[in-house]
């Protein structure tokens, strides 16, 4: 999955929101994982 925050990009893995590529603050980016675990039943759908 790709997200852009404050002008930054980043790749995370939809299995298990690890970071793949890209920089992203820490609040952030830990906001993404959150989310895909959240989601993660429907993401693998």
């Amino acid at each position: 999955m790709h997200a852009r925050c404050q002008g930054k990009k980043v790749s995370v893995a939809l299995d298990d929101g690890r970071l793949l590529a890209g920089d992203f603050p820490l609040r952030q980016l830990r906001m993404v994982q959150v989310w895909v675990d959240i989601h993660h039943d429907e993401l693998m759908a």
